[in-house]
């Protein structure tokens, strides 16, 4: 014979929070140190976008890379003095995994690329070349997390 419950379950909503931007600021940044853009759990990525400036207005090789649930992701390129430019996850191959642009088309197309989400999503950037005089690295994170209420 089944048994009556005390009530009806209250049921449980699950919606993601909006968080302000995970950023690194390093003036001057270290060679080959990694900077934390942003650790959080239960995360969806919504954009993340880099920068380095110097005095003599010179590329500079760069990293960033996520660890989603263990497994990493990332990508090596050299990125123009005082150009920013996005990254995203991309369906295709590429050297670990992530894509990275400048071009305005390919951010505007960055939401429809491979969604980043996980249960647990960590974003670092580093500096790989030498630092130039006046040397900057900027990076900024932009996620939301997954909340239960």
């Amino acid at each position: 014979m089944p048994v009556a419950s005390a009530g009806p379950i209250a049921p449980v909503k699950y919606a993601y929070l909006h968080h302000d931007s995970g950023y690194v600021n390093e003036a001057p940044p270290i060679q080959n140190q990694w900077y934390t853009v942003f650790d959080d759990v239960d995360v969806r990525v919504i954009r993340a976008q880099m920068r380095q400036g110097n005095g003599a207005a010179a590329a500079k090789d760069v990293e960033w890379r996520y660890t989603i649930d263990g497994l990493v992701y990332g990508i090596s390129f050299s990125l123009p003095n005082g150009a920013y430019w996005d990254l995203w996850r991309d369906r295709g191959s590429s050297p670990f995994g992530l894509t990275a642009s400048a071009t305005a088309t390919e951010a505007l197309n960055a939401a429809i690329r491979v969604d980043l989400r996980g249960q647990s999503v960590k974003a670092e950037v580093r500096l790989v070349g030498v630092p130039g005089a006046n040397q900057t690295l900027q990076a900024w994170g932009v996620y939301e997390t997954l909340e239960v209420t």
